[in-house]
């Protein structure tokens, strides 16, 4: 008998009455013919008309002649905007991650709200490489002693003189990572409702040892919800102000 042993619960969560899995994957098809072997048991390919769509339920492996269906996250890790649109982070949160300022990005939204939000680890070698004219207007204003020890600094010595922390506290350097996240997201085909409008920036690695990530080195999400709670409120606060 298919099923999660002794637990008729978990298993009518997954299976319907026909015997179908509902594996709770979010997919999207592919406007171009990938042909590399999609692996997955999904069942809402049940209410396709294509006729060129192969689909068998009882094997994982699934042939597409027009195109390929891509697995892009699970329903449980959608969220819902106050506009109506449902999100699907690891989706947009893959998308980001071509951006090659970032190392690391966690997006997260609210169903009260009409957009999301998101948490960045700056790639910093890249960064100072690219954002050298603002690092270095940001190192000679910020506060003694640093700002009055950087006065007659050139840009290089400012660059090795302000730590990734202090980089994480400016705001233009904010703007500029999240104008160049959404400037890719979109040429990658985000929708306006899937981009975050605005992100605070953490000098601290997503890792396992910190709980922000899995053994199977995803995003730990109920965990970074957890400890980025506050955070999320202030950057919903902080956008309403603006």
């Amino acid at each position: 008998m298919l099923g999660y042993y002794k637990n008729q619960e978990k298993t009518e969560e997954v299976l319907d009455s026909e015997g179908f899995v509902h594996t709770g994957d979010v997919g999207v098809w592919l406007k171009v013919l990938d042909s590399r072997l999609i692996i997955l048991t999904n069942n809402f390919l049940d209410d396709c008309k294509d006729p060129y769509i192969f689909v068998r339920h009882d094997a994982r492996s699934h042939s597409f002649s027009n195109g390929a269906l891509k697995i892009v996250d699970r329903t449980k890790n959608l969220f819902k905007l106050s506009q109506g649109e449902y999100v699907a982070p690891e989706k947009v949160e893959q998308t980001y991650l071509f951006c090659n300022l970032i190392q690391h990005v966690y997006v997260e939204g609210h169903s009260l709200k009409p957009y999301a939000v998101a948490v960045v680890k700056p790639n910093f070698r890249r960064l100072r490489k690219e954002a050298v004219d603002i690092i270095s207007k940001f190192a000679k204003k910020i506060s003694p002693p640093i700002g009055k020890k950087c006065e007659n600094m050139k840009d290089g010595e400012l660059l090795e003189e302000i730590t990734d922390a202090e980089l994480c506290t400016s705001k233009e350097i904010r703007e500029f990572i999240l104008e160049r996240m959404n400037l890719i997201a979109r040429e990658k085909g985000l929708k306006g409702f899937e981009l975050a409008r605005n992100i605070y920036l953490t000098p601290e690695p997503f890792t396992v040892d910190n709980g922000w990530l899995t053994p199977t080195m995803k995003l730990a999400r109920i965990n970074l919800r957890k400890h980025f709670a506050n955070t999320i409120k202030n950057l919903y606060e902080e956008e309403k102000s603006c």
